[in-house]
């Protein structure tokens, strides 16, 4: 019924397309889309949920991250005598939570975290990750109506994003997860762009920031750091050099919490590191993953990302870009591959969803 519904309205808007001119009135039209997809998102969320917060799966354990973080803060590490009869928390920074807890601070402020999470849900994954990659979208040279169809698509780019966020409750592993594409877009912006804004390095900032508040998104730093080492020409001799460095320097510093935490964090690395001493076939299970990966991208992904995204790094003019998409996309599929089968208490198979906002 959906696929019939796509097709007619699909050749009911040929028309529009021949007989009127698309510049006038597709970007106007692509905003009310957004806007109405972002209010109709709401209302459906605070229907399902009868206005209180999620309580399913890993919810809960949140809410109570969030009121220990901000007890603790600056602090990621501290005792907690009210968890399993007294445990020295670190779960802080593994769970993603300070990302969610600052984007949400005006209201955790001033209202229980049971009280305030859900309208902070509605801010951050209905509202505020749209607008960022609209605005990462337009830094990097996008047209208005690119950028607005890259704001609509983060709304809906994969289904395996919503079962982990809404059901499992990995809140702040989503909004990493989530800032990637405006991150991407920032760094080719600031990078490549003739003329970078002050605005595009703000961008930037917050997006880098923000992505990196679940530590397994640090891993994406290697084929980021490959993307800026291959275009190190075309922006080292240029103006951009300078503020590029500047912001550089700028996120390495409000990271580094997030990096000594992680790193300091005895009892979870131990856990995550932790590897099953049965002797199995790695290959097969190499083998096995990747029929998983693709299976997930294939059944879960937005389908007009899984052919019009995959055929973009085909038809991209801007060749930097284009390779640069090939590189991030190669990487997350061997994360979410190896990951698995060498690290599988770090779950990294939730890295698949990326390809899909990524495309």
């Amino acid at each position: 019924m959906l696929s019939m519904l796509f097709i007619i309205l699909s050749w009911g808007a040929v028309p529009f397309f021949i007989f009127f001119k698309p510049v006038k009135w597709v970007s106007k039209f692509l905003a009310t889309g957004l806007l109405a997809s972002q209010l109709r998102s709401c209302w459906l969320l605070l229907k399902r949920t009868g206005f209180t917060t999620p309580y399913s799966d890993d919810h809960p354990s949140f809410l109570f991250r969030i009121a220990e973080f901000f007890t603790s803060f600056p602090w990621r590490e501290n005792f907690v005598p009210y968890w399993n009869a007294g445990v020295v928390n670190s779960v802080l920074t593994s769970s993603g939570t300070p990302g969610i807890a600052l984007l949400g601070t005006p209201l955790f402020l001033f209202m229980p975290p049971h009280e305030a999470m859900l309208f902070v849900f509605i801010f951050v994954f209905i509202f505020f990750i749209p607008w960022m990659t609209v605005w990462g979208l337009r830094s990097a040279g996008m047209s208005v109506s690119s950028a607005l169809v890259g704001g609509i698509l983060a709304l809906c780019a994969d289904r395996f994003y919503f079962k982990w966020l809404l059901h499992f409750g990995t809140v702040g592993a989503m909004l990493a997860c989530a800032m990637l594409p405006a991150a991407f877009a920032f760094l080719y912006a600031a990078m490549l762009q003739p003329r970078a804004k002050f605005s595009t390095y703000l961008g930037l900032t917050i997006s880098m920031f923000f992505m990196t508040q679940w530590p397994p998104m640090l891993m994406l730093g290697a084929p980021l750091g490959l993307f800026v080492a291959f275009n190190t020409r075309k922006w080292w001799f240029s103006e951009r050099r300078t503020p590029f460095l500047i912001t550089c320097l700028i996120i390495c510093i409000l990271i580094l919490p997030t990096i000594i935490s992680t790193l300091s964090g005895k009892m979870v690395m131990e856990y995550v590191l932790t590897v099953d001493g049965e002797t199995v076939n790695k290959f097969d299970l190499i083998r096995k993953q990747v029929h998983a990966v693709l299976y997930e991208i294939v059944l879960d992904s937005n389908p007009l990302l899984l052919f019009l995204g995959f055929g973009s790094l085909l038809t991209i003019p801007l060749r930097r870009l284009r390779n640069g998409l090939a590189v991030m996309l190669a990487a997350i599929f061997l994360i979410s591959v190896l990951g698995p089968v060498y690290l599988p208490n770090l779950q990294l198979s939730r890295m698949t969803f990326e390809a899909s906002y990524l495309m």
